[in-house]
């Protein structure tokens, strides 16, 4: 692991821990989260970083007290990983997300812009836009229909 890697691992640290919104968003885009504009997340958010792929999070999200965002799982030096390999991939939360107190969001998902993670959820599989997912599993509970952002117009149809 190099010194830029371990600094990374630092910052991801420390912003779980931040008591200010500003300085958390910093020290997560410091540590290699792409997080978009206005986007606002709470205290106590674990990430584990993908030694591979990335994490992002898009425009005007709010993420949850206590959600964590898995890069890579894997049971370590067990005997059980013979059955059970890593599993590493990018996580993308699109843009006007909801992801709701204690959500876990798992490696190589995606969820879908406008769309609501329930508190407590468990995201295994992608989460289609406009959409509400939970449960452990997760699951889609409803669709929502989509809001424009201000300033655009609905697409004639």
């Amino acid at each position: 692991m190099t010194l830029s890697q371990k600094a990374k691992e630092l910052c991801i640290f420390f912003s779980t821990h931040c008591p200010h919104p500003r300085w958390r968003l910093w020290l997560l885009r410091k540590g290699g989260i792409e997080v978009g504009e206005k986007t606002v997340i709470s205290y106590g958010m674990h990430v584990i970083m993908p030694w591979e792929g990335r994490i992002t999070i898009g425009n005007r999200c709010a993420i949850g007290h206590g959600v964590v965002l898995i890069g890579e799982s894997h049971p370590n030096w067990s005997l059980l990983a013979k059955h059970f390999p890593m599993t590493a991939g990018h996580l993308d939360i699109r843009d006007d997300c909801w992801v709701g107190v204690n959500a876990v969001i798992y490696p190589g998902v995606t969820v879908g812009p406008q769309s609501v993670v329930a508190p407590g959820a468990v995201v295994t599989r992608d989460v289609p836009p406009y959409s509400i997912v939970a449960g452990v599993p997760a699951k889609k509970i409803k669709d929502l229909p989509p809001v424009n952002p201000p300033g655009e117009k609905a697409a004639a149809g």
